[in-house]
């Protein structure tokens, strides 16, 4: 312990030297020490500040251990357990650096002029008198060369002004260099380049040589070359580096400038000197939440929205902006102006994580408010659920196992099964969370906080837009937070408002400063760099000011601290982890998890005990990086804002963040296995960053099933587009082509119900074309043939679908298999009556029916999801009634109608049904028309098939507007169109845009009627389906004489 009592006797402090020794403390781990560690030890704040000015002059003096702060004897043996597998604590890392190059000018000649003796002092001295600068500031010299010198601000430990100390080192270089004496009087003079940017730092080994703490990336490079810019007693900076200085120097603009070896130019910037500084002083944070500066019209017109929710007049708020401008504080106001008012409070919390999850906000919110434990057996689970749901309703039975299926807990052996398919049982669900909603509004208002919509999943999103078309007359405020980019769809609508967060400007700026800053003064010159470099972000000025006051508490007497602002967040947060000890390299591990995690899942990855990890999660806590729900072990943890989380994950290298995912993907599947099961997306993100390349194609393709079964169409559809991309990293093989096979035909459905006509459809079935062409059977390539042709047909592409029919024959031809020949003549026919070839279609439906046998029905569903029998003679009816022969299409009617009846799948009957109202309709039967076209729409809104439902909605819409119910059948038709338009079909616009021509013709708003008439017109050339061209002609022959009239 000699060596340990020197140094503290140099430093005037051996006082300490005793309760050093009694915690195992040398020289060896001296400079792994923090603050905090010498706080925790009792060192008072003034010996505190005077211990770690030796501290940081003694890492200077050495070499750095790998890149770690003072860790507990559990996380160096957790290191070494893990290693190969997954690393704490890396030896390598990414790190913002500012990198400061100092050359001595005209060296060469130097060399020349001197003899060698002389020459090697003069480099001496240089060497020495930079370096001591370097450290005087707290730098790091990373490498002599020659007689250059290269240091880092910012490593191995970041501080908030890095930038700053190394410009002011720069500054200072210049300054002594000059004033060096040699013994031949010779004068010396120095340039200094300087830059500022992300680094890799890591040891270069390459044979025997090994370069110690090397930094790689576009920086040094940067610095290195700024350096050559610069001339003799030159101080030149990157634009980098500039943006980071404030106030504190006296800099010139010397314009942006190529730069060797940098394909844009450069800004470059010239410091002159230091300005006059301004003293900093300690302030001490109080903890409470950030003040609300501003913001006074949004708060009126959050109260005054909330007095109408509260009197029954329910309420959207929606609120957008930027990270970080207040979105969530602004909420959080308005609860506590409502505090006092008897009232339940929802908060939902969307994840970027989860955005593919049907109702995950939804799930967690239950979870949390129902107090379910990990630990909990599933009938303790299942008592909880039931206790919440009773609250709001009293047939707690009935809805109960519709809330158990949606949070995955068991409960046929309590409930029963519940018989009925997804797509009902999702109907149910969402039916039972707005009665539970309507429950609790019946005792008393209700203020919903929806966060984060940017991120919401689409079943969610369609469950508010149930919820906003049905709460009007109930005490319920809705209060949506997101970030540009996210359209709400709700916007305009009644009750409906959008308040868009702008910046705060400057004077808001410096109040809340002020306010934040609370019992201290921050001198002007402070608060002006805080208020310029956050431009009004309200969480970066407060995260800023914090930062000020914290490291403001850490000097001495009112003295100033080394710590100047932080340049962004992520500095800010870099410097955070500095100063966290052991808990500084926890965090990319929970920032890896995700944005909220459990303290189980926490442990199981870290494989910490509780007496290590806990202690480190409080300290997160205390540090304002984390925020704690429940207590230990069933507590849940949430970065305080999204960024910081993205902050501390950009900080690991690419490859640490592979083993992290992998060991999380690992733990999920062999200790939260329930989890897994229930929700493989989330296990499948976290293989796909570890590039476990197949396990997470498969993990994305059990998700999509999952979503598939529970009618979550679009989130299936997102599924198996991320199962396709990890499945196309695969290397090319029989496998590979298999496994893509397998995805493309499974998206088929899915892909559809989102949207027939959507060029995703046209896309993944040409893919397929091409895979079953050459890998696949004849009947397989016959399908996605036949799958190819109805979309073109559904975008009113005739040419393409007959070109697709004709591969259609020539394989039916090759493979002689009926239901090929069937479907073949069955497409052309449907393409002869679009075409407006009635003759045609009429016999082609003909040879249809007259081929179909029952024999041949198994084969036709692998490929047709519809009764041929009925499609064939609805269409044949009305290719008849569009040809004048109306006896015909009677029967073919009556047929229909007999089979329609017979038939069991809801799919053929509103197919069949609607066929028939548009038949109806044609021959101008309005009120049998709006019989059988409400008929055919309750079914399909019932069955969620968004195509017929538009297309009976256009039909239903005519008929209104002509049995006299003009204005909700013209908005009814309207909507009818966008909804049709919406499902990225094409081959009825034609057809709806005559009917709404006609049903403008009808309500005597003839203009109206012109426009939509002339807007076809103009767009006839590129039109395709002719079938309704004479109606169309007979309707503006009609609307022309009438508009001169």
């Amino acid at each position: 312990m000699t060596g340990l009592r020197e140094w503290l006797v140099s430093l005037q402090l051996e006082n300490y030297c005793e309760k050093l020794v009694e915690q195992r403390v040398d020289l060896d781990v001296l400079s792994d020490l923090t603050e905090a560690d010498l706080a925790a030890l009792g060192v008072p704040l003034g010996d505190r500040k005077r211990m770690m000015r030796g501290i940081r002059a003694l890492r200077q003096r050495e070499a750095p251990a790998p890149l770690r702060t003072a860790a507990s004897p559990e996380l160096s043996e957790f290191a070494c357990a893990r290693s190969g597998q997954l690393l704490l604590y890396p030896k390598e890392e990414l790190r913002q650096l500012s990198l400061l190059f100092a050359d001595l000018v005209g060296s060469t000649q130097l060399a020349k002029n001197l003899d060698l003796e002389s020459y090697r002092d003069a480099i001496r001295s240089y060497h020495l008198c930079c370096s001591d600068l370097v450290r005087t500031n707290f730098g790091f010299v990373a490498q002599f060369r020659g007689d250059g010198v290269l240091a880092y601000f910012g490593y191995p430990t970041a501080e908030e002004d890095d930038a700053e100390r190394a410009v002011a080192t720069g500054l200072q270089i210049i300054r002594d260099v000059a004033r060096l004496e040699l013994a031949d009087h010779v004068p010396l003079a120095a340039h200094v380049g300087i830059a500022t940017g992300e680094v890799l730092v890591s040891d270069l080994v390459a044979g025997r040589l090994t370069i110690k703490d090397a930094v790689l990336g576009d920086t040094p490079n940067l610095a290195a070359r700024l350096q050559v810019v610069a001339k003799p007693g030159q101080v030149i900076v990157a634009g980098s580096t500039r943006r980071l200085l404030g106030n504190q120097f006296d800099c010139s603009f010397l314009g942006n400038q190529r730069i060797k070896g940098f394909d844009k130019p450069q800004e470059v910037w010239l410091v002159r000197g230091m300005k006059a500084s301004t003293s900093r002083f300690a302030a001490r944070s109080q903890g409470r939440m950030t003040p609300l500066v501003g913001r006074e019209e949004e708060r009126e017109i959050l109260q005054h929205r909330w007095d109408k929710a509260r009197a029954g007049e329910g309420q959207v708020v929606l609120i957008s902006g930027e990270a970080g401008i207040g979105k969530s504080r602004l909420g959080e106001w308005l609860h506590d102006a409502i505090a006092a008012e008897a009232h339940y409070r929802l908060s939902y919390q969307c994840s970027p994580n989860h955005s593919g999850s049907p109702f995950f906000p939804i799930m967690m919110q239950l979870a949390q408010a129902a107090e379910l434990g990990e630990d909990d057996s599933v009938d303790e689970r299942l008592d909880k659920l039931e206790h919440l749901l009773a609250q709001g309703t009293q047939d707690v039975a009935s809805v109960a196992p519709l809330f158990a299926h949606l949070l995955s807990i068991p409960f046929e052996h309590r409930y029963g099964p519940l018989d009925q398919p997804p797509e009902a049982i999702k109907e149910r669900t969402m039916m039972a969370l707005l009665e539970q909603l309507f429950g609790l509004a019946a005792r008393q208002p209700v203020l919903i906080c929806f966060e984060d919509l940017q991120w919401v999943d689409p079943s969610t999103e369609e469950l508010l837009d149930v919820l906003v078309e049905r709460f009007g007359g109930t005490p319920v405020l809705l209060l949506c937070t997101f970030r540009p980019g996210y359209e709400a769809p709700w916007i305009g609508r009644a009750g409906v408002i959008h308040l868009a967060l702008s910046r705060l400007d400057r004077r808001r700026s410096l109040e809340l400063v002020m306010r934040i800053a609370s019992h201290g003064q921050i001198p002007k010159g402070l608060l002006e760099q805080i208020v310029v470099r956050t431009e009004g972000v309200p969480l970066f000025l407060e995260e800023m000011t914090k930062s000020v006051i914290e490291h403001r508490q850490l000097s001495v007497d009112g003295a100033p601290s080394e710590v100047m602002l932080p340049a962004s967040l992520k500095e800010l947060l870099m410097a955070k982890l500095d100063s966290l000890s052991s808990a500084r390299e926890v965090v990319p591990l929970c920032a890896a998890i995700g944005r909220s995690f459990s303290y189980r899942l926490l442990a199981a990855v870290s494989e910490l005990s509780e007496k290590a990890l806990q202690p480190i999660l409080d300290q997160l806590i205390q540090s304002q990086i984390l925020l704690r729900r429940g207590e230990y072990p069933e507590a849940t943890f949430t970065f305080r804002h999204g960024l910081i989380q993205e902050a501390a994950y950009e900080t690991m290298l690419a490859s640490r963040a592979r083993k992290l995912h992998a060991r999380i993907a690992d733990v999920f599947n062999t200790q939260f296995a329930e989890v897994a099961e229930a929700r493989p997306e989330v296990v499948a993100q976290h293989l796909s960053r570890a590039g476990r390349v197949a396990e997470a194609r498969d993990r994305w393709r059990a998700a999509a099933v999952l979503s598939i079964a529970r009618s979550a169409n679009i989130e299936a559809c997102a599924h198996l587009n991320q199962a396709l991309a990890e499945n196309a990293k695969l290397a090319e093989n029989p496998e590979r082509t298999a496994g893509e096979i397998a995805l493309r035909e499974m998206k088929r459905e899915p892909i559809e119900l989102c949207g027939w006509g959507s060029e995703d459809i046209e896309l993944n079935l040409r893919r397929l074309y091409e895979l079953r062409e050459e890998h696949g059977d004849r009947d397989e390539l016959f399908s996605v043939i036949y799958g190819s042709c109805g979309t073109h047909l559904l975008a009113g592409r005739i040419g393409a679908a007959e070109a697709d029919a004709d591969r259609m024959a020539a394989l039916a031809e090759e493979t002689g298999d009926p239901a090929h020949d069937i479907l073949t003549v069955h497409t052309r026919a449907l393409l002869a009556f679009l075409s407006g070839r009635f003759v045609v279609a009429v016999d082609g439906f003909d040879r249809e029916i007259s081929a179909l046998h029952p024999e041949h029905a198994a084969r036709i569903r692998r490929h047709y999801i519809a009764d041929p029998a009925i499609v064939a003679r609805v269409m044949q009816a009305w290719a008849l009634t569009l040809s004048g022969d109306d006896a015909g299409a009677t029967a073919r009617i009556a047929e229909a109608e007999r089979l329609i009846g017979m038939q069991g799948q809801s799919f053929s009957r509103i197919y069949g049904l609607t066929i028939i109202a548009s038949i109806r309709q044609t021959r101008g039967e309005a009120r049998a028309a709006l019989e059988l076209a409400t008929a055919a729409w309750q079914m399909a809104h019932e069955e969620r098939v968004p195509y017929w439902e538009a297309w009976a909605d256009v039909v239903r819409g005519w008929a209104m507007t002509a049995t006299g119910d003009v204005d909700q059948g013209l908005a009814t038709l309207r909507d009818g169109l966008a909804a049709y338009a919406r499902t990225g079909a094409r081959q009825m616009l034609p057809y709806g845009q005559t009917l709404l021509a006609d049903a403008f013709l009808k309500a005597g708003r003839i203009q109206d009627g012109l426009a939509v008439i002339e807007q076809l017109e103009q767009e006839d050339a590129a039109n395709e389906v002719r079938f309704f061209d004479a109606e169309r002609l007979r309707v503006a022959e009609a609307l022309r004489p009438a508009a001169g009239a």
